[in-house]
């Protein structure tokens, strides 16, 4: 009976193909390089990195470590349980990569935060001729943006137009658009917006959310008023931002709009969404519908007392700030 196919059709409960995998080892089954990747990824879904290296060390007594599908998936299992340097490991000592191996690699550094190292050992890749894919490009790019260097993020376009055949779908149009905004180049972030073929909510969200952190909140509302026109569909990421804008800008009309569009479609007004429409209702000078949100939120955090509390003393109730303040501590 082939190992991997008992363990594969166990592996919906990571914890369960863990147990599995122990009871057929106890029964002198051998597991080969199809198994042990089920049994790591199982590892990896329930960050049980003691059991990952104990996979590793049967994988090595075995001689199948080497194996490129083992190994990218050792990689992922200690990316994703965070020893990064146990993952730099496995990818320093295999001894073929292919494409998957070096975006796996990649992915961890940039997750664990070390963008930079990632976005190196991506160009460090080009020069072994591999070329990137979609999925590749978007991890670097997302690096660029956390490091807000518009160098790197200009050199990694480049690369993207040089090589036409990489398939530039909306998920890397998405990232570069991301990219440049939170790189500071606005006007780049809208031309390649505007040059993508195919544009789904997340890109209109990428420019109205990077615009409004920018402190164009003019602009990030007429992408809004757009976007509209063009029948796409908002989400929370949307409306939060436009909320944004509207309290910066204080435009309570839309903002009551927004407010009549989540009443419409049944979205509560909690977390995020209820937080950006107490704190645009206090800026917009409507402290009493802002009072009247924040009393409805089922869920409230600090930045919902925040929003609360500073909008009572701009309003002049300082009494009332400092009562809420109070309750505070109180939160669950």
């Amino acid at each position: 009976m082939p190992l991997s196919g008992g363990l594969a059709t166990s592996n919906n409960d990571s914890i369960e193909g863990l147990v599995v995998y122990k009871q057929m080892l106890s029964k002198g089954i051998v597991p080969d390089n199809y198994t042990i990747p089920f049994v790591l990824k199982a590892c990896a879904e329930s960050r049980a990195v003691r059991e990952g290296e104990e996979v590793h060390g049967q994988a090595i007594k075995m001689g199948l470590a080497s194996d490129v599908y083992v190994s990218n998936t050792l990689m992922r299992m200690y990316a994703v349980c965070d020893v990064i340097r146990s993952a730099r490991k496995v990818f320093d000592t295999s001894p073929q990569r292919d494409l998957v191996s070096w975006t796996t690699m990649i992915q961890g550094y940039v997750k664990m935060g070390f963008a930079r190292e990632g976005v190196g050992l991506f160009f460090e890749m080009c020069g072994e001729n591999l070329q990137a894919d979609g999925m590749t490009l978007v991890i670097v790019l997302s690096a660029c943006a956390r490091l807000g260097d518009l160098r790197l993020g200009r050199k990694l376009h480049r690369y993207i137009i040089r090589n036409s055949n990489v398939n530039l779908d909306v998920f890397v149009g998405n990232a570069l658009v991301d990219m440049y905004l939170k790189c500071g180049d606005a006007n780049f972030a809208r031309k390649v917006f505007q040059e993508m073929p195919v544009k789904n909510v997340v890109s209109w969200n990428s420019m109205i959310s990077g615009l409004a952190q920018k402190g164009e909140f003019k602009e990030s509302l007429y992408m809004f008023r757009k976007m509209q026109r063009l029948g796409v569909k908002p989400d929370d990421v949307t409306l939060v931002a436009v909320l944004n804008s509207c309290a910066n800008l204080g435009v309570l009309e839309l903002g009551k709009w927004v407010h009549a569009y989540l009443d419409r479609n049944q979205i509560r007004a909690d977390g995020f969404i209820g937080n950006a429409l107490v704190d645009m209702y206090a800026k917009c000078g409507s402290i009493d519908q802002a009072c009247w949100v924040f009393q409805a939120m089922n869920r409230k955090d600090v930045y919902s007392y925040t929003a609360m509390i500073v909008g009572l003393a701009m309003h002049g109730q300082g009494g009332k700030a400092l009562d809420l303040f109070s309750e505070m501590p109180k939160m669950a």
